[in-house]
């Protein structure tokens, strides 16, 4: 399994529905941890529309779905047991397994912004 890097996309389950997770940062160093933010559906309930992606941005997204960048659910996720429960199956790559570089640019320019600044800091 290849390592944990920044534009790697995982699932991991809420409420029945798998999201994609997005690795933004290359493991931060001394502490093996990496920001992630998740996709959502856009919608009434969302407060997060800074950063609205399509299929052409990352085909994991349904056509005609619009999508965001749920910047304030980012996470700090320890990089050992990420690869840990992913070599375990408990989470799995989404597919395909990284965003395209220019949508991981898009969305960790918005992140500059929209993130936490505890997280922000670590970009």
């Amino acid at each position: 399994m290849a390592m944990v890097r920044a534009g790697m996309a995982f699932l991991r389950q809420n409420n029945g529905k798998f999201h994609p997770w997005i690795v933004l940062t290359h493991p931060v160093p001394k502490k093996g941890k990496v920001v992630c933010v998740n996709l959502t559906s856009l919608g009434e309930h969302c407060v997060d529309d800074k950063c609205i992606l399509s299929k052409s941005d990352y085909d994991w997204i349904e056509e005609n779905h619009p999508t965001v960048v749920a910047y304030s659910y980012a996470q700090l996720f320890d990089v050992e047991k990420l690869e840990m429960v992913i070599k375990d199956g408990k989470l799995r790559l989404a597919h395909p397994p990284n965003v395209p570089a220019k949508t991981l640019e898009t969305i960790r320019a918005f992140a500059k912004e929209a993130l936490d600044p505890q997280l922000r800091r670590l970009l």
